[in-house]
């Protein structure tokens, strides 16, 4: 899945194993989707009055359905889900200012986060596996992470920050692994050399406790990334100066490689 403008407009497209493309969704405004546990797509939209959050099936034909209408001028950002696919976590920017809502699918209320005003709503929101515990940013440098419970809906988030990890460098994307024993993010050191790091989570009486972090892989000039749910597999996505020529590549004879 990846985000395409297109003549002034915003779409969402899916590409398959073959190379084949498909458009699912457009619209004026940038685009945010994220997948859900079950192949969904769920993504944010701004109509007349409201901002509604949109969940379809992931081909061009399936219709699509509103699964929370969130308040406010600000148009929200899908940023992450639960692995169990029951909440969902969103940011809205607008006025200087960077919110955080939950809600829960299908039908939940959306709750205010009730983040710190320095913390990071866009680029550090995280959702533990059975979505009790959010993890947030907090800077600016250095970086630390908090969790904050999350209790049952329609209770709000109770105030009361737990700060797990301390990182010198910019923190982009946490990502929570499927079984709930590390987290997963990108630093921004002053280079062009990124790094996706692990983070160990041991849980203590259902409390998440970090350990020493660690760098995974290199990921130079990289700016988002995604993971499988077994973890074995990372996609990153890399930023490209204005001046960048990407070279053409031909593979001849590529149908022999497929049998090796």
């Amino acid at each position: 899945m990846f985000d395409k403008r297109n003549s002034g407009k915003h779409e969402i497209w899916l590409s398959g194993e073959g190379g084949a493309s498909e458009r699912i969704a457009g619209g004026p405004d940038p685009i945010v989707a994220i997948w859900t546990p079950d192949g969904r797509i769920l993504y944010s939209r701004r109509e007349a009055q409201e901002n509604v959050v949109i969940e379809r099936p992931a081909d061009a034909l399936g219709a699509e359905s509103v699964l929370a209408r969130i308040p406010g001028n600000a148009r929200p950002v899908v940023r992450n889900i639960s692995a169990n696919g029951k909440v969902v976590a969103l940011s809205a920017g607008g006025g200087g200012r960077n919110e955080a809502s939950l809600f829960s699918r299908p039908g939940g209320n959306a709750r205010p986060a009730n983040l710190p005003p320095l913390a990071s709503a866009a680029s550090g929101l995280g959702l533990s596996p059975d979505g009790r515990w959010l993890t947030y940013v907090v800077g600016p440098s250095p970086f630390h992470i908090f969790v904050r419970a999350v209790p049952d809906d329609p209770a709000p988030l109770p105030p009361g920050d737990r700060e797990i990890a301390s990182i010198a460098t910019p923190v982009v994307g946490i990502r929570w692994s499927a079984d709930g024993k590390e987290l997963l993010f990108l630093t921004e050191p002053a280079t062009e050399q990124t790094a996706l790091m692990s983070l160990p989570i041991v849980w203590n009486d259902g409390t998440p406790r970090a350990g020493v972090p660690r760098k995974l892989f290199d990921a130079p000039r990289a700016v988002g990334f995604d993971v499988t749910t077994a973890g074995h597999r990372f996609i990153v996505a890399e930023s490209l100066s204005g001046n960048t020529i990407l070279p053409i590549v031909l593979v001849q004879n590529w149908s022999a490689l497929l049998r090796k």
